[in-house]
């Protein structure tokens, strides 16, 4: 591990990054006494920074995190990509799904975000799709207000300090992650040691 140096006691000065209640000593420093623009360097070998979210909750974000609790849906989800011009048709066969769905239209084509079990009774009929397989969605019952700041960015910075990468699906009331289905028993324990209990300041 690298030694924390006294710069002030050194006579160096310096700037730092904050990151939320965190300051870290930028790399380049230019030593007092020495002629303008003379640059010496300092590396610190190891900085560590205590692991969860380090930037600062708004009151709003704090007060959501409480009332939530993740959860992971029972199917196992496809991502598929299908083209444009079986449009009309998806429509008609997926408007009597009753559990989650998601449709995107691009021009690229069409996406179509279903479970696996679901696509199985209809996918005779798309013979030309790209499917991405092996997803879980992680959700939570409690409604987010749509102008909640902050919280796909505390989501994200979780998941992304475990390697976790994630979609999401952002509905009226609440928001669906998918996860890949190795992944998704780990992320739903990080997730859920931030919320659902009263939080201290991060």
């Amino acid at each position: 591990m690298g030694q924390w140096r006294n710069l002030e006691a050194e006579k160096w000065d310096f700037s730092c990054v904050s990151a939320g209640d965190y300051r870290v000593p930028l790399a380049f420093y230019t030593r007092k006494g020495k002629s303008p623009g003379c640059l010496e360097f300092f590396f610190s070998t190891e900085i560590q920074i205590p692991a969860g979210p380090f930037f600062k909750m708004n009151q709003e974000l704090k007060k959501s995190l409480r009332k939530i609790k993740f959860k992971v849906l029972p199917q196992t989800f496809l991502i598929i990509r299908i083209p444009l011009n079986y449009s009309n048709e998806i429509f008609n066969n997926v408007k009597k799904i009753k559990n989650v769905y998601s449709i995107i239209l691009e021009k690229e084509g069409v996406t179509l975000i279903i479970s696996e079990n679901n696509w199985n009774k209809i996918k005779s009929k798309f013979n030309k799709s790209k499917i991405e397989k092996g997803y879980k969605i992680i959700t939570y019952g409690a409604s987010t207000d749509l102008n909640l700041v902050g919280f796909l960015s505390f989501v994200s910075k979780i998941l992304a300090d475990k390697n976790i990468s994630v979609n999401v699906l952002s509905a009226f009331t609440r928001d669906y992650f998918l996860i890949k289905k190795s992944k998704v028993k780990l992320a739903v324990k990080e997730l859920n040691k931030f919320t659902n209990k009263p939080l201290k300041n991060q």
